[in-house]
């Protein structure tokens, strides 16, 4: 009985930094980054970290200072490159900045991340969160858990004000 109530914490949990990393995928103020008191989720979108960090596995990353990261910590930044977040590991530190690489790619990533360019330091992740996501992969998924709900309730709520209405005499 205790294991499941854990084992459902933990999936509540899971869910709730699910909604917060999407939340802060798409919401951004004045085209930075979004934390929460210190820490942003995000959803790992390539298999470039395999297999310890499946595709749709949620990490959260702690802003730190870039100086007090090693080589072997694992960071999300920024890639001038591809123009868009990246999460890998620090392979190497030159006078330039840090040198990363997907813990399943064979080669280091082309560009050197700068000190700014750090978006934050890994402190938590889990791969609860790849089965959920993997249903909104699919547009008719979507429809289903998305559209239709929303509808469902746009509809709901309509026709009980329709009624509330009907029975004070408001509409006849």
């Amino acid at each position: 009985m205790k294991h499941k109530i854990i084992a459902n914490t933990v999936l509540v949990l899971s869910v709730i930094l699910l909604v917060l990393a999407l939340y802060f995928s798409f919401v951004k103020k004045d085209n930075e980054e979004m934390f929460f008191f210190g820490y942003k989720p995000f959803i790992i979108t390539s298999g470039s970290m395999e297999p310890k960090y499946p595709v749709n596995s949620l990490v959260v990353v702690k802003k730190v200072d870039a100086s007090t990261l090693q080589v072997g910590d694992e960071i999300a930044f920024y890639s001038h490159l591809i123009n868009a977040n990246v999460f890998h590991r620090i392979v190497d530190i030159d006078d330039q900045g840090f040198v990363t690489k997907g813990d399943n790619n064979k080669n280091a990533d082309l560009e050197i991340v700068e000190t700014i360019d750090v978006l934050g330091k890994a402190v938590f992740y889990t791969t609860l969160t790849t089965s959920i996501i993997a249903h909104f992969n699919s547009p008719l998924h979507v429809v289903l858990y998305g559209v239709v709900p929303v509808c469902s309730l746009y509809i709901g709520v309509h026709f009980f004000v329709r009624y509330r209405k009907e029975k004070r005499g408001v509409i006849q």
